[in-house]
């Protein structure tokens, strides 16, 4: 393949995550008979492990053209938030919504989620 004949060498990354904080949930009924559960959490996060990853890559027969590739660094303290709500219609349907976001001083993740059970 030539200069497209790209060699990646093999790379490891290990990182675990802990954490300690609170949730808080409850549920209500609905004048329709619709039960109602909102969810929050907050949460610290410590990690233990590598920071990032390191990538070497070379393209064969270019002289100079071997270089390395650095992951995202990620901060080893994250405050992690928690909301949703869940809906349970009736016995058999149900709706969800949760967001989902960790903050610190290297990077920010968020995510969202949504859906609908119908159990038969």
């Amino acid at each position: 393949a030539g200069i497209l004949n790209q060699t990646v060498d093999g790379a490891g990354w290990d990182r675990s995550w802990a954490g300690a904080g609170i949730q808080v949930s409850a549920a209500f009924e609905t004048d329709g008979g619709a039960v109602v559960k909102p969810e929050l959490e907050l949460r610290f996060d410590h990690a233990f492990g590598d920071d990032n990853a390191h990538v070497a890559s070379r393209i064969p027969g270019v002289a100079g053209a071997a270089f390395n590739s650095t992951g995202a660094i990620e901060g080893d303290n994250a405050l992690a938030l928690g909301a949703g709500v869940k809906i349970e219609f009736n016995q058999t349907t149900s709706a969800h919504i949760r967001y989902d976001g960790a903050f610190s001083g290297d990077s920010n993740s968020h995510r969202a989620s949504g859906g609908i059970t119908i159990t038969f």
